[in-house]
């Protein structure tokens, strides 16, 4: 018998100005880095030091993202930092159910302070705004290319997380 897990996160991400939506983009399937699947195995099967602290941050244009990718060590693609908020915006994941679990009730959201391009999302371990720390859990760009933010922007970003026999 040949059994596999499947996870990846589905990902929408808006950008609101006065309240009125903007645009609104979609990851609909992100890569999970091998540093991702290394701490998956880890915490799951082998029962070491688990933390839930997952952190949403925002990446810059045209990234391009490899299951080489690292926290510490990502050439295709740079974080954007030009938000208000102190810390990258925590994912708070709502009940499992199917083997699926998102954060619609709590959706992390960046108060942007500078005009910036956003062409995807990562999910880490590491709350630090531009830290090289931490594990890199997801990264993705978005389908439709690159959007345009600016000061006093607000981006909203949703994530599904999903685990499914492969």
């Amino acid at each position: 018998m040949n059994s596999k897990i499947k996870l990846h996160n589905v990902w929408v991400v808006e950008c609101h100005r006065g309240g009125a939506l903007r645009w609104s983009a979609h990851i609909p399937h992100n890569l999970v880095p091998t540093e991702g699947l290394n701490y998956g195995v880890t915490q799951l099967y082998k029962g070491a030091a688990y933390t839930a602290a997952w952190y949403i941050g925002l990446v810059d244009s045209s990234p391009t993202v490899a299951a080489a990718d690292t926290m510490a060590a990502h050439g295709g693609w740079t974080e954007v930092t030009s938000y208000t908020e102190a810390f990258r915006q925590t994912l708070t994941l709502g009940d499992v159910a199917s083997g699926q679990a998102n954060n619609n009730a709590a959706p992390g959201t960046f108060s942007m302070n500078a005009a910036a391009v956003i062409g995807g999302a990562f999910l880490c371990t590491d709350s630090a705004v531009g830290s090289a720390n931490g594990t890199l859990g997801a990264v993705g760009a978005f389908v439709g290319g690159n959007e345009s933010v600016g000061s006093g922007d607000a981006v909203t970003v949703r994530v599904t997380t999903v685990a499914a026999a492969g």
